[in-house]
Formats: structure tokens, C-alpha cells, sequence
């Protein structure tokens, strides 16, 4: 290992549902949790999160496609960059995010 680098646990778990609504109409679900332990005293970072789509079959061609998403993340401890001298030292954070994608997929 080089100074500054650390090493992490990387562990996840998902639910993923799909369900055929109609024959062009799609929906799908899915939850689960990441969490990092990061070595050397990093501390660890917990994301729990859940989503929820559904997908529009127009033609053969064309997909127009909605889907949401909420992700919440807390963690612990601090991480410092290779060229820190203590200034620019990162603190995990905890925040919660609301996604909203609208997509149109065109084919050839």
C-alpha cells in the first residue's frame, strides 16, 4: 500500500421486482442497502435506497421511460487526502437525494 491509500469492505443487497402491466407497459421496484468499511480507521459509509419505474412501449422503435429514486446516506469517521496537511480533510456526510428521470429511447 502506498501512504495515504486505504483499502475498503464493499457489501450490498438488493430486491429487484418487474412486472409486466400490459403488454406494453412495464413497471419495476427495487430497494436495498451498500455499506463500506473502509480500513485503517476510515469509518464506514451506509446507503439505504428505493426506486420505482415504469416504462411506456410506444412502438418498436420508441421506449419512453419514467423513474424515481430515494437514496438516504449517513457515515462515520473522516478521510484524508494523500496531500493533506489536515486543511483539506473530507468529512462522510449524511444527505438524502430524490431522483426523477424521464427517458425516450429511440431504436434503429
Amino acid at each position: 500500500m502506498q501512504q495515504g491509500t486505504t483499502g475498503f469492505t464493499y457489501t450490498s443487497a438488493e430486491l429487484r421486482v418487474d412486472h409486466e402491466y400490459r403488454r406494453n407497459v412495464l413497471l419495476n421496484a427495487e430497494t436495498g442497502v451498500r455499506l463500506a468499511e473502509y480500513q485503517q480507521n476510515g469509518g464506514t459509509q451506509t446507503q439505504y435506497y428505493a426506486s420505482a419505474g415504469v416504462s411506456w412501449l410506444i412502438n418498436r422503435k420508441m421506449r419512453l421511460t419514467g423513474q424515481y429514486t430515494f437514496t438516504t446516506q449517513s457515515g462515520t469517521g473522516t478521510l484524508t487526502p494523500v496531500s493533506a496537511t489536515g486543511i483539506n480533510t473530507l468529512v462522510n456526510g449524511a444527505y438524502n437525494q430524490n431522483l426523477f428521470l424521464l427517458t425516450l429511447h429511440l431504436g434503429l
